[in-house]
């Protein structure tokens, strides 16, 4: 699942760069319709500005499962390795006195 969503991610990047550049540039795309935090009226808001932010936040929405799902795997990794680590060593190798040569 996580390389879909990650393919998924770079084809909306892509699309969102695309749709980005073939807007007109005599209507200044999300950022100056935005300023003094007032959203731009329907008549204002041409097709392509409206699917560029409908773009954004699909974007975003895919942005937050990608990372739910990295963290949901490391702390799975993460207990595997916490059980691996209170497990005892086995025994067959005990190394005793008898086998470990003694340096003089």
């Amino acid at each position: 699942m996580y390389s879909v969503l990650f393919g998924f991610q770079i084809f909306i990047t892509i699309l969102i760069a695309i749709v980005i550049v073939f807007q007109k540039s005599s209507s200044d795309g999300i950022v100056s319709s935005n300023i003094g935090n007032q959203l731009p009226s329907n008549s204002q808001t041409s097709f392509i500005s409206k699917f560029t932010i409908f773009l954004v936040f699909v974007f975003m929405a895919n942005s937050l499962i990608l990372a739910k799902d990295c963290i949901s795997r490391y702390q799975r990794e993460k207990s595997i390795i916490n059980a691996l680590e209170n497990e005892p060593a086995p025994l067959e190798n005990d190394v005793s006195d008898q086998n470990v040569p003694k340096m003089e």
